[in-house]
């Protein structure tokens, strides 16, 4: 049996990069196992200064295009996920954000409980990079407790309970910020138990960060669970 999962990204500027994002998800889809089958989506906004180069950039990987305005971001997640799952009827939708870069080897973490059918699967740490010094960091229980945005699984027939029997989007709509997190705990109120996999310093993922995201280098740099490390280290994740 081969689950299918899709992975949903909101764009926004930032064409160097969300080139870099590109060319590791162009790697991350083509070397997913034989029991994954892999959709990637990208949601762009027309009052984007870059739409047109993000769109032709999306174009060039092979990636889909869904359009929707920027703000409020809630807003625009909530129709990325509700367009993929209307379109691609996938078993999980995946959170990313276009500054990520991840590791195939995840799904052998995971596998295990996609298979259990679990709901809410996640890790809690992750690695941060200067898109031009290569400074790197290891955050460490990065949200706390709870799972962190990239790589987030949620299984499509609870988001769809969320909606039929609660009347609640997965996304609050009106938020720019905080939305993983937010949305996690909504899942929650539902009886949602999220499955967080410590990683344990094993470079699953890290955000290229400059210092215009909403959590950028310089805040997140400065954080006390921030450890620095050797770029060489976690280099292989590096277009």
């Amino acid at each position: 049996m081969a689950y299918k999962i899709t992975i949903v990204c909101p764009w926004w500027r930032r064409l160097e990069i969300t080139r870099m994002h590109c060319l590791s998800m162009e790697k991350f889809l083509r070397q997913a196992p034989r029991w994954i089958r892999l959709r990637y989506i990208c949601i762009v906004s027309r009052e984007d200064p870059d739409f047109q180069e993000l769109v032709d950039m999306a174009h060039g990987f092979g990636f889909d295009v869904y359009q929707y305005r920027n703000l409020p971001l809630g807003q625009k997640m909530n129709a990325g996920i509700y367009t993929a799952i209307n379109h691609y009827h996938p078993d999980y939708v995946m959170n990313m954000g276009s500054d990520d870069l991840c590791d195939v080897s995840i799904w052998k973490v995971y596998k295990e409980y996609i298979e259990a059918g679990k709901e809410l699967i996640g890790i809690d740490s992750c690695f941060i990079i200067e898109h031009k010094t290569h400074q790197a960091f290891y955050l460490d229980l990065y949200n706390e407790q709870w799972p962190v945005g990239v790589l987030r699984l949620i299984k499509v027939s609870t988001i769809e309970r969320l909606k039929t029997a609660y009347k609640l989007n997965l996304y609050y709509a009106e938020i720019n910020q905080g939305m993983d997190t937010a949305s996690m705990m909504r899942l929650m109120k539902i009886g949602v138990t999220p499955t967080v996999i410590h990683t344990d310093w094993r470079p699953f993922t890290a955000g290229i960060k400059g210092n215009v995201t909403i959590n950028h280098w310089m805040h997140l740099s400065t954080l006390d669970r921030a450890k620095e490390v050797d770029f060489e280290t976690i280099k292989h994740l590096m277009p």
